[in-house]
């Protein structure tokens, strides 16, 4: 999977209830989800990342957290891929709106 992809967030956006976009937010792999309507950006857990699956062998990918990123991982022919490496960085496709990250001085 070296080529980005456009991945849905599960669930609807917090401020428009309407789709909203994986997108990578900064270096390092912070991940976040932006409203398609105004493109504001909110927090990923992983119940946020849509169930996929493997593009070498159909098998089912599962998500698990290493080195601070989410990984997709398949269990059938062992590859794995970090999401925020599948996903257009936020610049590419919505104007700047803030989000704090975990380390940003008042972040609880």
């Amino acid at each position: 999977m070296k080529t980005l992809r456009f991945i849905y967030s599960n669930g609807l956006s917090d401020c428009h209830k309407t789709k909203a976009l994986l997108v990578r937010s900064r270096e390092g792999g912070f991940v976040t989800r932006n409203c398609l309507r105004c493109g504001k950006p909110g927090y990923v857990g992983p119940h946020h990342l849509p169930n996929l699956e493997c593009e070498f062998c159909g098998g089912p990918l599962v998500v698990k957290l290493l080195d601070k990123n989410y990984c997709y991982i398949c269990g059938k022919c062992d590859r794995q891929w970090e999401l925020p490496s599948l996903l257009p960085h936020w610049t590419e496709l919505f104007q700047y709106s803030g989000l704090l990250a975990p380390g940003d001085g008042s972040f609880t």
